[in-house]
Protein backbone atom coordinates (compact mmCIF):
# COMPACT_ATOMS: atom_id res chain seq x y z
CA UNK A 1 0.00 0.00 0.00
CA UNK A 2 2.87 2.35 0.79
CA UNK A 3 4.42 1.63 -2.61
CA UNK A 4 1.14 2.50 -4.31
CA UNK A 5 1.07 5.88 -2.55
CA UNK A 6 4.70 6.56 -3.41
CA UNK A 7 4.22 5.77 -7.07
CA UNK A 8 0.92 7.65 -7.15
CA UNK A 9 2.24 10.97 -5.82
CA UNK A 10 2.80 12.52 -9.22
CA UNK A 11 -0.69 12.47 -10.74
CA UNK A 12 -3.99 14.13 -9.86
CA UNK A 13 -6.09 11.23 -11.10
CA UNK A 14 -5.15 7.59 -11.64
CA UNK A 15 -7.23 5.05 -13.54
CA UNK A 16 -7.54 1.37 -12.72
CA UNK A 17 -5.21 0.54 -15.63
CA UNK A 18 -2.47 2.85 -14.36
CA UNK A 19 -2.75 1.58 -10.79
CA UNK A 20 -2.62 -2.06 -11.91
CA UNK A 21 0.47 -1.28 -13.97
CA UNK A 22 2.17 0.20 -10.89
CA UNK A 23 1.01 -2.32 -8.28
CA UNK A 24 3.43 -5.10 -7.47
CA UNK A 25 0.53 -7.35 -6.47
CA UNK A 26 -2.54 -6.78 -8.63
CA UNK A 27 -4.69 -9.10 -6.52
CA UNK A 28 -4.18 -6.95 -3.44
CA UNK A 29 -4.95 -3.68 -5.25
CA UNK A 30 -8.73 -3.64 -4.52
CA UNK A 31 -8.11 -4.21 -0.81
CA UNK A 32 -5.38 -1.55 -0.73
CA UNK A 33 -7.73 0.93 -2.36
CA UNK A 34 -10.48 0.12 0.13
CA UNK A 35 -8.11 0.79 3.02
CA UNK A 36 -6.87 4.07 1.52
CA UNK A 37 -10.46 5.21 0.93
CA UNK A 38 -11.46 4.23 4.48
CA UNK A 39 -8.53 6.24 5.82
CA UNK A 40 -9.72 9.18 3.70
CA UNK A 41 -6.40 9.39 1.89
CA UNK A 42 -7.88 8.82 -1.58
CA UNK A 43 -11.33 8.91 -3.14
CA UNK A 44 -12.98 7.38 -6.17
CA UNK A 45 -13.85 10.09 -8.68
CA UNK A 46 -15.15 8.06 -11.60
CA UNK A 47 -16.76 4.65 -12.19
CA UNK A 48 -17.20 4.59 -15.98
CA UNK A 49 -15.87 3.92 -18.54
CA UNK A 50 -13.09 2.98 -16.11
CA UNK A 51 -12.76 3.51 -12.39
CA UNK A 52 -10.43 6.32 -11.37
CA UNK A 53 -9.10 7.59 -8.05
CA UNK A 54 -7.28 10.63 -6.71
CA UNK A 55 -5.86 11.97 -3.46
CA UNK A 56 -8.61 13.40 -1.28
CA UNK A 57 -6.44 16.25 -0.06
CA UNK A 58 -3.71 18.10 -1.95
CA UNK A 59 -1.59 18.28 1.20
CA UNK A 60 -1.51 14.47 1.34
CA UNK A 61 -0.22 14.35 -2.23
CA UNK A 62 2.42 17.00 -1.49
CA UNK A 63 3.53 15.21 1.68
CA UNK A 64 3.98 11.92 -0.16
CA UNK A 65 5.94 13.61 -2.96
CA UNK A 66 8.25 15.50 -0.62
CA UNK A 67 8.99 12.36 1.39
CA UNK A 68 10.65 10.76 -1.61
CA UNK A 69 14.34 11.13 -2.38
CA UNK A 70 15.18 12.79 -5.70
CA UNK A 71 16.39 9.50 -7.17
CA UNK A 72 13.13 7.80 -6.22
CA UNK A 73 11.11 10.67 -7.67
CA UNK A 74 12.90 10.35 -10.99
CA UNK A 75 12.32 6.58 -10.96
CA UNK A 76 8.61 7.12 -10.29
CA UNK A 77 8.27 9.58 -13.14
CA UNK A 78 10.14 7.19 -15.44
CA UNK A 79 7.81 4.35 -14.45
CA UNK A 80 4.71 6.43 -15.12
CA UNK A 81 6.06 7.62 -18.46
CA UNK A 82 6.60 4.04 -19.54
CA UNK A 83 3.15 3.01 -18.33
CA UNK A 84 1.50 5.77 -20.35
CA UNK A 85 3.53 4.84 -23.44
CA UNK A 86 2.37 1.24 -23.18
CA UNK A 87 -1.26 2.02 -22.42
CA UNK A 88 -1.56 4.67 -25.15
CA UNK A 89 0.66 3.13 -27.81
CA UNK A 90 -0.44 4.36 -31.22
CA UNK A 91 -2.16 7.44 -29.78
CA UNK A 92 0.55 9.07 -27.69
CA UNK A 93 -0.53 12.58 -28.65
CA UNK A 94 -3.54 12.15 -26.36
CA UNK A 95 -1.16 11.98 -23.41
CA UNK A 96 1.75 14.07 -24.71
CA UNK A 97 1.34 16.70 -21.99
CA UNK A 98 1.50 14.08 -19.23
CA UNK A 99 4.34 12.28 -20.98
CA UNK A 100 6.25 15.56 -21.29
CA UNK A 101 5.77 16.26 -17.59
CA UNK A 102 6.92 12.84 -16.40
CA UNK A 103 9.91 12.51 -18.71
CA UNK A 104 11.07 16.06 -17.97
CA UNK A 105 11.19 15.04 -14.28
CA UNK A 106 13.10 11.84 -15.10
CA UNK A 107 16.54 11.20 -16.59
CA UNK A 108 15.16 10.70 -20.12
CA UNK A 109 16.05 14.05 -21.69
CA UNK A 110 15.44 12.94 -25.28
CA UNK A 111 11.94 11.70 -24.47
CA UNK A 112 11.19 14.86 -22.52
CA UNK A 113 12.12 16.98 -25.54
CA UNK A 114 10.13 14.74 -27.89
CA UNK A 115 6.90 15.02 -25.90
CA UNK A 116 7.37 18.70 -25.01
CA UNK A 117 7.69 19.49 -28.71
CA UNK A 118 4.63 17.36 -29.44
CA UNK A 119 2.68 19.15 -26.70
CA UNK A 120 3.79 22.59 -27.91
CA UNK A 121 2.71 21.81 -31.48
CA UNK A 122 -0.61 20.38 -30.26
CA UNK A 123 -1.30 23.47 -28.15
CA UNK A 124 -0.46 25.78 -31.06
CA UNK A 125 -2.86 23.91 -33.36
CA UNK A 126 -5.76 24.54 -31.00
CA UNK A 127 -4.58 28.12 -30.33
CA UNK A 128 -3.58 27.41 -26.72
CA UNK A 129 -0.61 29.70 -27.13
CA UNK A 130 0.25 30.21 -23.43
CA UNK A 131 0.61 26.43 -23.04
CA UNK A 132 2.64 26.22 -26.24
CA UNK A 133 4.98 29.01 -25.07
CA UNK A 134 5.43 27.29 -21.72
CA UNK A 135 6.36 24.00 -23.40
CA UNK A 136 8.90 25.68 -25.70
CA UNK A 137 10.46 27.49 -22.76
CA UNK A 138 10.77 24.23 -20.80
CA UNK A 139 12.38 22.54 -23.80
CA UNK A 140 14.90 25.35 -24.16
CA UNK A 141 15.86 25.12 -20.49
CA UNK A 142 16.56 21.39 -20.90
CA UNK A 143 18.65 21.90 -24.03
CA UNK A 144 20.47 24.84 -22.46
CA UNK A 145 21.51 22.64 -19.53
CA UNK A 146 22.93 20.02 -21.92
CA UNK A 147 26.39 19.98 -23.56
CA UNK A 148 26.63 22.51 -26.39
CA UNK A 149 27.34 19.98 -29.17
CA UNK A 150 26.29 20.52 -32.82
CA UNK A 151 22.99 18.66 -32.30
CA UNK A 152 22.02 20.76 -29.29
CA UNK A 153 23.07 23.99 -31.00
CA UNK A 154 20.68 23.28 -33.86
CA UNK A 155 18.00 22.15 -31.40
CA UNK A 156 18.31 25.38 -29.42
CA UNK A 157 17.98 27.49 -32.57
CA UNK A 158 14.99 25.54 -33.90
CA UNK A 159 13.18 25.62 -30.55
CA UNK A 160 13.78 29.36 -30.30
CA UNK A 161 12.24 29.79 -33.74
CA UNK A 162 9.18 27.80 -32.64
CA UNK A 163 8.92 29.82 -29.44
CA UNK A 164 9.17 33.09 -31.35
CA UNK A 165 6.43 32.03 -33.76
CA UNK A 166 3.89 31.32 -30.99
CA UNK A 167 4.90 34.46 -29.07
CA UNK A 168 4.26 37.13 -31.69
CA UNK A 169 1.62 38.78 -29.50
CA UNK A 170 3.38 38.11 -26.21
CA UNK A 171 7.03 39.23 -26.62
CA UNK A 172 9.31 39.04 -23.62
CA UNK A 173 12.90 39.69 -22.66
CA UNK A 174 13.44 35.92 -22.38
CA UNK A 175 12.54 35.45 -26.04
CA UNK A 176 14.71 38.39 -27.04
CA UNK A 177 17.68 36.87 -25.21
CA UNK A 178 17.05 33.46 -26.78
CA UNK A 179 16.86 35.04 -30.24
CA UNK A 180 20.07 36.94 -29.63
CA UNK A 181 21.89 33.83 -28.53
CA UNK A 182 20.43 31.80 -31.41
CA UNK A 183 21.59 34.39 -33.92
CA UNK A 184 25.08 34.25 -32.42
CA UNK A 185 25.12 30.43 -32.58
CA UNK A 186 23.77 30.39 -36.12
CA UNK A 187 26.43 32.85 -37.32
CA UNK A 188 29.26 31.01 -35.62
CA UNK A 189 28.36 27.39 -36.27
CA UNK A 190 25.40 26.99 -38.57
CA UNK A 191 24.12 27.51 -42.08
CA UNK A 192 22.96 30.70 -43.72
CA UNK A 193 19.46 29.25 -43.76
CA UNK A 194 19.11 29.40 -39.96
CA UNK A 195 20.84 32.78 -39.82
CA UNK A 196 18.19 34.12 -42.19
CA UNK A 197 15.31 32.60 -40.22
CA UNK A 198 16.55 33.87 -36.88
CA UNK A 199 17.30 37.30 -38.36
CA UNK A 200 13.71 37.51 -39.56
CA UNK A 201 12.38 37.09 -36.03
CA UNK A 202 15.01 39.40 -34.55
CA UNK A 203 13.82 42.07 -36.97
CA UNK A 204 10.18 41.34 -36.21
CA UNK A 205 10.67 41.57 -32.46
CA UNK A 206 13.26 44.33 -32.53
CA UNK A 207 16.98 43.99 -31.87
CA UNK A 208 17.89 41.94 -28.81
CA UNK A 209 19.88 43.52 -26.05
CA UNK A 210 23.56 43.69 -26.73
CA UNK A 211 26.14 42.04 -24.56
CA UNK A 212 24.37 38.70 -24.09
CA UNK A 213 26.70 35.89 -23.19
CA UNK A 214 26.99 32.80 -25.32
CA UNK A 215 25.77 30.59 -22.45
CA UNK A 216 23.26 32.99 -20.96
CA UNK A 217 20.20 31.22 -19.60
CA UNK A 218 16.83 31.79 -21.23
Amino acid sequence: MVLILEDWHWVDEASDSILKHMAGNVRRLPLSLEVLIAQELVQQVRRAPEAAYMFKHVLTQVAVYESLLLKKRKACHTSEGRALEELYAGRLEEQCENLAHHHSQSTHTEKALLYLEMAAAKAARVHSLPESRRDYETELSIVDASPLDPKNRKKFIDLTLGWAEVSQYAPSNKIMRALGRSLDLARRFDSRHRVARVSYWVGKYGHPRKGHKNRQKT
